[in-house]
């Protein structure tokens, strides 16, 4: 049995802020786009992304509202659609992306961009270490024998800071609830209340035995969590800038004017994240493809061995 680092194709894409930072005229502009180019071309597939590296100001009222998500596909190319009423806020802004063709694609239960918490209050909704949130999610149905597993990363947020302070601290953990329902817990550390109108993040949930199970391909997917004083460090030589993705699953910041945050891959080494005066937590992926060397073809399930020849009593 083999193992490689395959092309699922994974990549950071940096948005062009530069029309919005400091000009108020932007903030009447709701939706933007921009096109990502693709450096090899996928006929059918999926895509999620996650925030890479972002600067925000918040407003005077303490707002924070800004998401991004990919919302169409093309054979060589992502579209990202940017959403804010708060654009002038904007300083800097990149994504981390991962495509997956379909035959990838279907060894997970979940792949969603864009998976949206709105609450129904108009944004008053409070969260605090005392007032955490839920958000559900139906699903298609899932094996839930075995290790199954839900990676989940902000892709942005509107909320309101309750204080002075410009305190915003939120988490997200997501699990399966049952076989067919996705359960995201949005917490707080934080005693001071932090005003939700919406939050917005990409999910992949999979079962770990079924992804790297036949048929091939099968795909195996060590995940992990690190932050800004613990790298997540590469022990066996695998992060590569083309099977590793990762994204946000953790702010904290107080007694900022803005949040800023970055992360970056030095291959064979670490993923690193960095904040100003803040916190942050990011949760990863190494994507692995799973198969038989053409001088091993033969699969033998039961085992899960490769053979250049079929054993005695099989054909």
């Amino acid at each position: 049995m083999r193992v490689r680092y395959f092309f699922p194709h994974l990549g950071t894409f940096s948005l062009d802020t530069s029309p919005y930072y400091q000009n108020s005229l932007a903030n009447a502009v709701a939706v933007s786009t921009f096109n990502a180019i693709l450096s090899k071309s996928h006929p059918s597939y999926s895509a999620v992304s996650s925030i890479n590296t972002i600067d925000f100001v918040f407003t005077a009222s303490r707002e924070f509202n800004l998401s991004v998500s990919v919302c169409s596909y093309a054979p060589k190319a992502l579209t990202f659609c940017m959403l804010s009423m708060r654009l002038s806020s904007l300083n800097i802004l990149s994504v981390r992306y991962l495509v997956l063709e379909d035959a990838l694609g279907a060894k997970m239960n979940s792949f969603y961009s864009g998976a949206s918490y709105y609450v129904p209050n108009q944004g008053t909704t409070p969260l605090s270490s005392s007032n955490p949130l839920v958000a559900r999610f139906t699903v298609p149905t899932i094996n839930m024998v075995g290790t199954t597993k839900v990676i989940v990363a902000f892709s942005g947020m509107n909320v309101t800071a309750s204080s002075g302070s410009n305190t915003v601290d939120m988490k997200l953990l997501g699990t399966y609830e049952d076989s067919t329902t996705i359960r995201v817990d949005i917490t707080s550390g934080s005693s001071t209340v932090l005003n939700v109108g919406s939050i917005m993040f990409c999910i992949i949930g999979y079962n770990v035995q079924d992804a790297m199970a036949w048929p091939f391909p099968a795909v195996i997917i060590n995940s992990g969590v690190f932050d800004t004083s613990t790298p997540y460090m590469d022990t066996n030589s695998t992060f590569k800038t083309y099977n590793t993705f990762w994204g946000l699953s953790y702010v904290k910041s107080k007694n900022h004017n803005d949040f800023t945050c970055d992360s970056s891959l030095t291959a064979n080494v670490a993923i690193t994240g960095v904040t100003a005066d803040s916190t942050a937590q990011w949760v990863s992926a190494i994507l692995v493809l799973k198969y038989c060397d053409p001088t091993t073809p033969y699969y033998l399930q039961s085992q899960d061995k490769c053979y250049d020849l079929c054993p005695n009593l099989y054909y």
